[in-house]
């Protein structure tokens, strides 16, 4: 039985005018079983924006957030109807389908490949074809096995997640421990003893005695990356490698979501070792700031949304990286957030002001710092991996049992 016989795909809302706000659900407000809804004028919303009411279920049809589950059912929707982004799709499930058993069979094996298989799209933004979910055929198995199957895995699902939540707090104080360390290191030294000043900038603090405080342009300089248009973006091996905010992934460079320019056009604003390379604009005020330092030769490039530090010779590329992922760093990003977009200008950027000890010294601290934080990621990955396997578990479980391989009546 194909869904479309069984669902409405993306229904179309066919009530009246209202004078109230309704929920609205962003693409980051989109989680794993999980809505955190706002509020939009109604008038605002209809025409503009994806419709959906209680009991419909959202899934994203982008890439990674397919593939990262972001999928649940909209219940408690303040109107009993919602708005969301276009990049939402919803199926609406008819009589006799359970819309909880239904989420769970967006989450099997058959589902989830179809559906990253008719991905396409340019740019690093890849969607599902709409076609799929509608022609996607299914063994439907009666009403009370479907409840069998729902209050099983849910019950199932509930235990996995409970430790999974355990796992994920202790990565989170891992990395609280992390920020704790290289702030102290940054801003205060290796010298527990030495005599601190006030340092000038109230978000600084106070400093030891013989360091500055130095605007980012005394050290270094800094430049946007390239803009580029769907045509000029190619298949790897036929251009170069742009560089975005989805390939820093916890400090480091991942390809798994990457984007190849032609080199013509790529070839401006190019990458190299030692340089820093920050987020500069995002939807997330979360993701602006995350950088990463190149620590080996790399052939790419790096997208408009992005910035390049590049030290001179008076700072120490590594201290830098550092201060860069500091509190006080954060600090001063808040002051450039809004309610839509979010960005460093390149000048508030290189004005920015840290703190910066003698030369030997910020060698110092960087090599403390690689040490102590390599312990600190050591363990940190110990707990991803833990919590990847659970992940894992729950996929499989509920990929058996949607599919008949494992009976729970």
């Amino acid at each position: 039985m194909r869904l479309k016989d069984v669902t409405e795909f993306c229904p179309a809302y066919s009530g009246g005018a209202r004078n109230d706000t309704v929920a609205f659900v962003p693409m980051e407000a989109l989680r794993y079983d999980s809505i955190a809804q706002q509020e939009i004028p109604f008038d605002e919303a209809r025409g503009k924006y994806t419709f959906f009411a209680d009991g419909d279920l959202l899934f994203a049809k982008v890439t990674p957030c397919f593939e990262n589950g972001n999928i649940a059912v909209a219940k408690d929707l303040k109107g009993g109807i919602g708005f969301g982004s276009s990049e939402i799709f919803v199926l609406r499930a008819k009589p006799g389908l359970n819309n909880r058993y239904l989420f769970y069979v967006v989450q099997s094996s058959p589902f989830m490949d179809g559906g990253c298989a008719t991905m396409c799209g340019v740019g690093g933004l890849k969607r599902m074809s709409p076609l799929f979910p509608r022609t996607f055929e299914w063994e439907i198995p009666n009403e009370k096995s479907q409840r069998q199957i729902v209050d099983y895995l849910d019950g199932r699902t509930a235990a996995i997640d409970a430790r999974v939540a355990v796992l994920e707090k202790k990565l989170a104080a891992y990395k609280r421990l992390k920020a704790s360390v290289i702030n102290r290191a940054v801003t205060r030294g290796l010298d527990p003893k030495a005599k601190l000043k006030y340092s000038g900038v109230d978000w600084i603090g106070k400093v030891p005695v013989g360091w500055e405080v130095r605007r980012v342009k005394d050290v270094g300089s800094a430049w946007n990356g390239l803009t580029y248009s769907p045509e000029e973006v190619c298949e790897e091996g036929e251009g170069l490698l742009v560089l975005r905010s989805a390939n820093i992934q916890d400090g480091r460079l991942d390809y798994a979501d990457s984007v190849f320019v032609d080199c013509d056009v790529a070839k401006s604003a190019c990458v190299k070792r030692g340089d820093v390379l920050i987020c500069s604009r995002n939807g997330s005020a979360a993701l602006v700031g995350k950088n990463v330092l190149i620590e080996s030769d790399v052939v790419a490039a790096f997208g408009a949304f992005m910035l390049v530090f590049r030290g001179n010779r008076e700072i120490e590329t590594r201290y830098a990286h550092y201060a860069f992922n500091a509190q006080m760093f954060e600090s001063y990003m808040g002051g450039f957030a809004t309610s839509t977009i979010h960005q460093l200008l390149r000048s508030d950027f290189l004005n920015m002001e840290m703190p910066y000890p003698p030369f030997a010294e910020q060698r110092a601290i960087a090599d403390y710092l690689d040490a102590e934080c390599a312990k600190i990621d050591k363990m940190a990955e110990l707990v991803t991996r833990e919590i990847e396997l659970y992940k894992k578990l729950k996929r499989s479980l509920i990929n058996e049992v949607v599919t008949g391989k494992r009976k729970v009546a």
